[in-house]
């Protein structure tokens, strides 16, 4: 056995065994992630609410932390997967060689760990849901359309929430002062979303970033063992009479290997988090199963679907873009759909189908414009 042993397995007679209880929670961890977008920060307080035990004993270490959470949630052993890695100057470790599959019992699907990059992926830079009720579902995708700044959200003597632009409050140079109702925004961007369907020739399910990085993964996997071939070649040569000019090279080609490597491990990375974006499809069914409970009076059932609502429609939407006229202008799967929202009513739908734009006509039908 090397590398360290994951918290939720034993060493029992010479193989791994998992231990049900830590399991469990390591499950629940990426499925709440996964699901409903917790970010690191939620997801510790909800552990530590319900008194759940970490998975280690830390002396002066009380509860779960963002970093507990952390080193769960993005270790592949998890599915059973090994990293190999290694000590580098300074005390950090860096992966070397290729990923062993099955080296540990399995305790979640791959399918569930990219689920749950995919959802820290659209967290990032966003720090994900502060609380459980989620005000904010489009956390992270609403700008001011003036400025380019990000919106906060402001409650009024009503108690309703609306979007203003955070450079126009805080008089730092910009004049969109508007207010806009939150939920006008999510109705009409919900409704968006349910239109999605109607885009000629819906693309693939399969995300067409997660199609260009296999490809260039199977690129890089092939000069890498091109590179290493060669290498192997020149130092075998040169193994009774090394030659300066052949060792030079050797290490030219050996920092073009790490190179390869490097950018191998940061496509892999992107692919986990593409992958598991969920497919319009599926999108479209989490708006037309939740919409209504993400509004009803129960706060638990409105917790859950807010939170999954959240997930969906981060990972469909680009941006929306709030003017002064407080028309939102809304864009959708990288630039393919685009629409506007003026007081929670849908307009100007159009579609972007391989560089030509078409419209959506009140009867239904697109035209090209």
């Amino acid at each position: 056995m090397f590398g360290q042993r994951p918290a939720w397995l034993d060493w029992v007679d010479g193989k791994f065994v998992v231990v049900p209880e830590k399991a469990a929670i390591v499950k629940r961890i990426f499925e709440e992630i996964a699901d409903h977008g917790y970010g690191l920060e939620v997801m510790a307080r909800r552990l530590n609410r319900e008194g759940v035990p970490t998975l280690k004993d830390r002396p002066g270490r009380v509860g779960w932390h963002n970093w507990s959470i952390v080193s769960i949630v993005t270790n592949p052993a998890a599915y059973g997967e090994l990293t190999p890695k290694r000590r580098v100057p300074g005390g950090k470790r860096e992966a070397v060689g290729e990923p062993i599959a099955g080296y540990y019992p399995a305790v979640i699907s791959r399918d569930l760990f990219e689920r749950a990059q995919a959802a820290r992926a659209l967290n990032r830079g966003t720090g994900g849901p502060k609380t459980n009720c989620v005000p904010n579902m489009l956390v992270g995708r609403v700008f001011c359309a003036e400025c380019g700044s990000k919106v906060r959200i402001r409650t009024n003597k009503q108690r309703s929430n609306s979007y203003i632009c955070d450079n126009a409050f805080r008089r730092a140079g910009c004049t969109n002062g508007s207010f806009n109702a939150v939920h006008w925004i999510e109705k009409g961007v919900m409704d968006g979303v349910l239109m999605f369907n109607l885009y000629p020739s819906t693309p693939p399910d399969d995300h067409p970033a997660a199609v260009a990085l296999r490809e260039e993964l199977a690129e890089l996997s092939q000069q890498i063992a091109r590179g290493r071939q060669r290498m192997t070649r020149l130092i075998d040569a040169m193994a009774d009479d090394p030659i300066p000019e052949v060792v030079a090279r050797v290490r030219e080609m050996g920092k073009e290997i790490e190179a390869w490597e490097a950018r191998k491990l940061a496509a892999e990375t992107e692919l986990s988090q593409v992958s598991g974006r969920a497919t319009i499809g599926e999108q479209i069914e989490a708006v037309q199963a939740l919409r209504e409970a993400a509004y009803c009076e129960d706060y638990d059932e409105r917790e859950a679907a807010r939170s999954k609502l959240s997930l969906a429609l981060r990972q469909a939407v680009d941006s929306v873009k709030i003017d002064r006229h407080k028309v939102s202008h809304v864009v959708a799967h990288e630039g393919k759909i685009s629409f506007q929202i003026t007081k929670g009513v849908l307009h100007d739908m159009q579609f972007n189908i391989h560089g030509d734009v078409w419209r959506l006509l009140d009867d239904g039908r697109i035209e090209r414009i």
